[in-house]
């Protein structure tokens, strides 16, 4: 199996930009993301939703992947998932991403959302744990 996994705070804000296209009277803000990260992910808080993927980690049988180093050496992570699954050749990104539902044209940056208040909310529901259990 292949685990990509993000940076969960990227995650809380993609989320949240999701949740605005799926419903617009969903605002993006800062405070909808505040409560996202504190319980609206499927009832959860975004890092207790996301702790449930971390048993795939550390897993010999799974290749677990960082979405950003997709984007950033695609070949090379490509060429490491196609070896580990044993096939030849590998696709062209441009023909895996983009195609799915929370696809965006813009990903999304943590850091343009990210205030004390905001921080202070992550903090609280475990964020900076989970973030170093995914080393980041």
């Amino acid at each position: 199996m292949i685990h990509i996994i993000r940076h969960p705070r990227n995650v809380a804000v993609s989320w949240m930009r999701h949740r605005n296209k799926q419903n617009p009277d969903i605002e993006v803000s800062t405070d909808s993301l505040k409560e996202l990260i504190q319980g609206k992910m499927f009832n959860m808080s975004v890092p207790d939703h996301y702790k449930g993927f971390l048993k795939w980690v550390h897993t010999p049988e799974v290749l677990t992947v960082r979405f950003e180093d997709v984007f950033e050496n695609s070949d090379k992570v490509f060429s490491q998932m196609s070896a580990f699954i044993g096939i030849d050749g590998c696709p062209k990104p441009e023909d895996v991403f983009g195609h799915g539902v929370t696809n965006n044209d813009k990903k999304s940056t943590w850091q343009e959302w990210w205030d004390e208040d905001v921080d202070f909310v992550w903090r609280e529901a475990g964020g900076i744990e989970l973030e170093g259990a995914l080393g980041y």
